[in-house]
């Protein structure tokens, strides 16, 4: 059979020739097209590294002054306020915990980056970038924000020793980068704009900065008071609908929540503002437009290979007649028709990648950018051999399976032709 194949293929080359052509340009463009989807569709699915499901964000906003509501006297005590908001919100039936974070210094966030250089004194030359978290120790932050303690500890063993700002927590990617285990405490030096020389006193899971990247180093620092910009995020209880809480959160709650000059201004489950700040539209529109473009690839490549049987039907037949004649089956007839694709996919495919290997070897091949700099944890994207290859096995998969699917549906219709019709005009 293999050899028929082979046969058939070399005497076909001529008329064969401009859908081997197309098989190539396909390859190259769509291993351009498919890696970004490859890769996105990857960091999506990587878990955030806290649980997000039950969690919502109770934005707070303050009193203009030209407000008849605005008191000035309450201007010195808005941190305290802050506080109180909390326990008032904590209280609320449906809630589980309640914290105070800074806007800005959360996770996910995409509005500013509280980041340092982290090293050890025993190897101060051997620095990495840390996204800096702030949380308020005391006010459950851990608990209402689904961060978990990493195997064979609890939460309260972690973040129960990190009560100053010179007491950091790393997550694992970060104190292996340091350290090389997880073996504490150990001293660490931040650099700034001025040396701070902290503890590291725990060390809890990776974490995800957006969405769409990798986990990065991370490092938690205990904040004293809060931020006169923060917000309290809530967790409902387990078996709580969030949407069902929100609605009666809005249609109970918002309008008494007010101490000081501060009030309740909004909000939302924290799912979909991971999604709209963290994804965002143009991320979303980029991966929509790529997946467009791969559709568009293939679903041409198969009308191609449909047509390119379809206007051969008349010499196909012949051959199957003169199969036919000699006692082979339908389903030999088909094996050889198909065979033919997968050996035409797969010499077009390596083609196709060394093209593109050659290209990529000089320009790079495609990955998230961490944000700022941050070195991701690492993975299968890090190395490019390991890289080239998934993807062009994706590729080879997603090629074999539109060619045989073009192939597959005149060459049924061949395959059932009987003998002395296939051999009429003989």
């Amino acid at each position: 059979m293999l050899e028929m194949i082979f046969k058939n293929l070399w005497a076909r080359r001529w008329r064969n020739g401009w859908l081997f052509a197309e098989l190539i340009i396909v390859a190259v463009v769509a291993w351009n097209v498919i890696d970004p989807i490859i890769v996105d569709s990857w960091v999506l699915a990587q878990p955030m590294g806290f649980e997000t499901n039950r969690v919502c964000m109770v934005n707070i906003a303050t009193y203009p002054k030209a407000s008849s509501q605005y008191k000035a006297e309450n201007d010195s005590t808005i941190i305290d306020d802050y506080m109180r908001l909390r326990e008032a919100v904590r209280r609320i039936d449906g809630v589980e915990y309640a914290t105070v974070v800074p806007r800005m210094l959360n996770i996910p966030s995409t509005m500013r980056q509280f980041g340092a250089y982290l090293s050890t004194e025993k190897d101060p030359e051997r620095k990495i970038i840390g996204y800096g978290i702030a949380y308020m120790p005391g006010t459950d932050y851990f608990e209402t924000m689904g961060i978990k303690a990493i195997q064979g500890q609890s939460l309260q063993e972690v973040t129960g020793k990190a009560l100053s700002d010179k007491q950091l927590l790393l997550t694992e990617t970060a104190a292996k980068m340091l350290f090389g285990d997880n073996r504490l405490p150990q001293p660490i030096m931040q650099t700034g704009f001025d040396t701070i020389y902290s503890e590291v006193v725990g060390v809890l899971p990776d974490m995800k900065y957006r969405l769409n990247y990798r986990p990065i180093p991370m490092f938690f620092v205990p904040m004293l008071k809060p931020e006169d910009t923060s917000l309290i995020m809530l967790r409902v209880r387990d078996g709580l609908n969030i949407n069902t809480f929100m609605e009666r959160f809005r249609d109970n709650h918002i309008a008494n929540l007010q101490i000081g000059n501060l009030y309740v201004s909004s909000v939302m489950d924290y799912d979909s503002y991971i999604y709209n700040y963290g994804w965002g539209a143009s991320s979303a529109k980029k991966f929509n437009m790529h997946v467009t473009l791969l559709v568009f690839f293939f679903l041409s490549l198969g009308l191609g290979v449909i047509g390119a049987f379809w206007l051969q039907t008349k010499t196909r037949q012949n051959d199957v007649g003169v199969m036919k004649a000699y006692g082979a089956s339908k389903w030999q007839i088909l094996g050889m028709l198909l065979g033919e694709g997968v050996v035409l996919t797969t010499v077009t495919w390596a083609i196709g990648c060394f093209i593109y290997w050659n290209y990529a070897r000089m320009e790079g091949i495609y990955s998230e950018i961490p944000f700022a700099g941050l070195e991701p944890a690492p993975s299968w994207l890090d190395s490019f051999s390991l890289h080239f290859t998934i993807t062009s096995l994706v590729l080879y998969v997603v090629m074999l399976l539109v060619v045989l699917i073009g192939i597959y549906i005149p060459a049924r219709n061949i395959s059932r032709i009987l003998p002395t019709e296939a051999l009429r005009d003989e």
